[in-house]
């Protein structure tokens, strides 16, 4: 059995110019970056991928419950036009230089 201490909702954190595209579901994918540069820290990327769902969260405040289809690793520069644009953007440049900030 499962105690409290074991049990995590796994949550990913949205910014708020996110929000609106999840909810209408313009945005279908999330890029992040988990390792020493990593700047989401209250992400619990570890529970989503193991457990195949999220709660999305924007400001502490759930907005969504998302299924996670897949999960895959890229180097930043194999980034491409594709997966920008289930991202909701235009290119793979764009959203590479959105991760180097």
């Amino acid at each position: 059995t499962a105690t409290a201490t074991s049990v995590r909702v796994p949550f990913l954190d949205f910014a708020p110019d996110f929000v609106e595209a999840i909810v209408n579901g313009e945005k279908k994918a999330t890029t992040r970056c988990p390792g020493p540069k990593d700047t989401d820290h209250t992400s619990d990327l570890e529970a989503v991928i193991s457990q195949g769902w999220a709660l999305a969260k924007c400001q502490q405040r759930p907005f969504a419950l998302l299924d996670v289809e897949s999960s895959e690793t890229r180097i930043v520069r194999d980034i491409d036009d594709t997966l920008a644009r289930v991202e909701g953007l235009k290119t793979g440049t764009e959203l590479q230089r959105i991760l180097r900030r």
